[in-house]
């Protein structure tokens, strides 16, 4: 959680560049947002990054220590064991975070001005 508050900013300046393709640098961005709407404009959508960040780990955590127990009992060949583990994770984890990056997309993006 605290990368994602210290990272937030970064995403915010690079979701701009891609809406607003003519800037020319990432600072200038950055010191158009400042000016305009001020410090707190940076942080705008860390709510959804947040969002995003506890339903990725808890999906991670909680998922992975089930599966883990649940089928080191059901199967004894390792490789195929932890390629299964992985896989099924990463799709179970895909699908509980996915709402969280497009609404921080989207107020990342509904800039007043540069």
């Amino acid at each position: 959680m605290l990368a994602t508050t210290i990272v937030h900013p970064l995403d915010v300046l690079k979701v701009r560049m891609q809406v607003f393709p003519d800037a020319k640098s990432t600072l200038g961005i950055a010191m158009g947002i400042v000016r305009c709407d001020g410090i707190p404009a940076l942080y705008t959508g860390l709510s959804a990054g947040l969002m995003r960040q506890a339903t990725y780990t808890t999906t991670r955590l909680g998922v992975y220590y089930w599966m883990y127990e649940e089928y080191r009992t059901i199967t004894s060949t390792e490789g195929f064991f932890a390629l299964w583990r992985g896989g099924t994770l990463t799709l179970r984890r895909s699908v509980s975070g996915s709402p969280a990056p497009k609404g921080s997309s989207r107020c990342g993006a509904a800039a007043r001005s540069l």
